[in-house]
């Protein structure tokens, strides 16, 4: 597969998934091989597995460790979900309505997410509308709280500054769209029931107990909103937790629900993209982007400050180091 791939060769989905795997494998054994070679460093070796159970390869996992961690992991995005939909939906009664002189396109929009929050919307709207609320948008003007949320429902690492957690963010939208390209070329009937499953999982939706026509089904319509309806990632994901608790069956509303918890930043990014060149002229436009650049602002100066926190906790750490060394070179000279 290497050769294949080195050659110019496209690989298949399993084809990459497992090459991904292998070559994991083959790094994990590095580590691994030390616990070997030094003598008695295997005592310590179950003390490193319970700091860093992924060290291990993949096929030293057994069965029902698998399963059970499957079982850990849909109990905590089941918990995550109820959480972050009952916090979207507490920031949703802060957003502030918007002027209905704002114009067409501007008015549709915001007339469209007071109808979400009451539940009146119709889908063609529904999917027609989420477009606007593209992933960039979305990620770049989210609260910490939400950011922090997202990153523990997609089993991703909920600590580190704002801009850790778009990039994290960014990152696995990324992948998943890529991901979702793959299985659309290759047919979703072309995966095995445990490929449904971890595809299905990795996009937070149920994969556990759940029988392989629903996993393809509800697989098949991820993939209809991403890749032909062009629904953000980001959407279909905030969307997901409010499936985990509610009915999975009706998707649109789902994402119906994630439209009308968002808070007002984004909402308003949104409503700023839709103006018309006649509607940017306006004073309520005007006024909009004048909060709009405010918000920027603070987001640009809180990025800052973390970065400049990062770089000092970085200095004093290199310079504790560096005088542990020397007190170190200072006693040996000594002795």
């Amino acid at each position: 597969m290497v050769s294949r791939m080195i050659g110019g060769s496209t690989l298949t989905r399993r084809e990459r998934k497992q090459l991904i795997r292998t070559t994991t494998d083959i790094m994990r054994i590095v580590p691994f091989s030390f616990f070997l070679i030094v003598p008695f460093m295997e005592l310590l070796l179950p003390v490193a597995i319970r700091l860093f159970p992924s060290m291990l390869p993949s096929t030293f996992e057994k069965q029902y460790e698998v399963e059970a961690q499957l079982k850990r992991d849909l109990k905590m995005r089941v918990n995550m979900a109820g959480f972050m939909k009952d916090m979207l939906r507490e920031m949703a009664k802060d957003v502030k309505t918007q002027s209905d002189d704002e114009g067409a396109s501007a008015k549709q929009l915001t007339t469209f997410v007071e109808k979400a929050r009451h539940g009146t919307v119709k889908n063609e709207d529904i999917v027609k509308f989420a477009k606007m609320f593209h992933d960039d948008l979305t990620l770049d003007n989210m609260g910490r709280a939400q950011l922090v949320t997202m990153c523990s429902f997609m089993n991703l690492r909920p600590y580190g500054a704002d801009a850790f957690l778009r990039f994290q963010l960014r990152s696995k939208i990324r992948d998943i769209l890529e991901d979702d390209r793959r299985i659309v070329w290759e047919g979703v009937e072309a995966l095995s029931r445990s490929e449904l499953q971890e595809a299905c999982m990795e996009r937070g939706m149920r994969g556990l107990g759940v029988p392989k026509a629903d996993l393809a089904r509800q697989l098949q319509q991820w993939l209809d909103l991403s890749c032909n309806r062009h629904v953000p990632i980001s959407l279909l994901i905030m969307s997901r937790s409010f499936a985990l608790t509610e009915n999975p069956e009706d998707v649109e509303k789902a994402i119906a629900d994630s439209i009308s918890s968002l808070d007002e930043e984004i909402v308003n990014e949104a409503v700023l993209e839709a103006a018309t060149p006649e509607e940017r002229k306006t004073d309520e436009i005007r006024e909009l982007k004048i909060e709009t650049l405010k918000y920027q602002s603070e987001l640009i100066d809180d990025e800052r400050e973390d970065a400049e926190e990062d770089k000092k906790k970085a200095e004093e750490k290199k310079a504790a180091k560096k005088a542990a060394k020397e007190a170190a070179a200072l006693e040996a000279a000594a002795i």
